[in-house]
């Protein structure tokens, strides 16, 4: 039997996404404060399972029960979570957070539930064992102020409810604009983009939710529209073809770039002038967090978590979602005012060196933990 851990991890795929990646980041950083760890995955490995086992944390393939319909499987979860005994148990298994919830009540297992976007789809019977997991929960992470109000409209107990943002690094900020040019060039180079072109950029999965078309829309909209501009969509999803076609009919189909998934698309953002997010919901944007970390002015949709990250006006431009003209307006403002975007650069960056640092964000959770592992089993939920 594997030593016990502290934290026991249950994710639902270790691939490309937001979750992934915080993952990739929370866990060794817990382990290298004092805490062991593991992590379970339910799902399809991939770039953060590599990155995770490359960090020296283990990663195990395990079949999650999906439904009761299969009680043996929920009462495997449940035995083995007894037999192993970890002293908590963080979940990110999406659809099957209730499950997790159930086995470890069972085992007498601590658990703690993530709450990590706006849970857009959710209605009847997924909201009703959402509830019902919050309810066996001792905490639950929410990873910005706007999810947590939404677990609390669905009734989930204030006093269990945690909000700690994502958080990501800072990247070195180069000294001298020789240096910084010599990056933006690389990483345009990289893109097969010109030197001297304007880029409007994003980094986001082409899913309707993450709304890329209206993004196009605004880049072809926009009145200050030039030759050469490019708009680039870090990111893959059903929406690719759509959106290569789309490109050809508003005639923007050479200035459109999109440039696939990417393992670690953070050395990209050098290439970019702005920053665009046109997320129809948004819990807390990793890429967002970043693009601000790297000193780009952002425009973004006003939902969610952008209105926590995003101070409209000075460290970027929020808009309503949808909304393409306001969008293309928006770009338009930046594109045609360096100085304000340099400006509103560089207090994105100070705003998410406070806001979003790694620090930050693993004391938060090393404070949850430890808060927890510290109680008798059977006591309070948190507070």
């Amino acid at each position: 039997m594997p030593p016990r851990a502290d934290i026991l991890y249950l994710a639902a795929g270790l691939g490309t996404g937001g979750t992934e990646i915080h993952l990739t980041r929370l866990l060794p950083a817990v382990r290298d404060a004092g805490l062991s760890v593991a992590i379970w995955n339910a799902g399809e490995g991939g770039a953060a399972a590599e990155s995770l086992e490359a960090s020296g944390v283990a990663v195990e393939t395990v079949a999650a029960p999906t439904t009761l319909r299969r009680p043996d499987r929920l009462a495997a979860w449940a035995s083995r979570l007894a037999r192993e005994r970890p002293g908590l148990v963080h979940s990110y298994l999406y659809g099957r957070h209730w499950l997790d919830a159930v086995a470890c009540r069972l085992a007498g297992v601590r658990y703690i539930g993530s709450r990590r976007n706006l849970a857009h789809w959710r209605r009847g019977p997924v909201l009703a064992r959402e509830r019902w997991r919050d309810r066996l929960s001792d905490a639950i992470v929410a990873n910005s102020r706007a999810v947590a109000e939404v677990a609390e409209r669905e009734g989930a107990d204030p006093r269990r409810l945690v909000v700690i943002p994502n958080g990501v690094p800072l990247p070195a900020w180069p000294g001298d604009a020789g240096a910084r040019e010599a990056l933006r060039r690389q990483a345009r180079a990289a893109l097969g983009l010109e030197a001297e072109a304007r880029v409007i950029g994003s980094v986001a999965s082409l899913k309707p939710i993450k709304d890329p078309m209206t993004l196009l829309r605004a880049f072809a909209a926009r009145r200050g529209a030039r030759p050469g501009d490019h708009l680039v969509l870090v990111g893959e999803g059903p929406l690719a073809d759509d959106l290569r076609t789309e490109a050809a009919r508003l005639g923007v189909g050479d200035g459109l770039v999109l440039a696939g998934a990417r393992t670690e698309p953070a050395p990209l953002l050098a290439a970019f002038d702005i920053f665009a997010l046109a997320s129809r919901a948004e819990g807390c944007s990793n890429a967002l967090a970043e693009a601000m970390a790297a000193g780009l002015p952002v425009v973004a949709t006003r939902v969610g978590g952008n209105v926590e990250a995003v101070e409209d006006g000075s460290s970027g431009l929020l808009v309503p979602a949808g909304d393409t003209q306001r969008l293309a307006a928006a770009l338009d403002q930046l594109l045609q005012q360096p100085g304000l975007a340099a400006g509103m650069g560089q207090a994105a960056r100070r705003q998410a060196a406070s806001g979003f640092s790694m620090e930050r964000m693993v004391a938060a959770h090393l404070d949850l933990y430890r808060g927890l592992l510290a109680r008798p089993r059977g006591g309070q939920h948190a507070a």
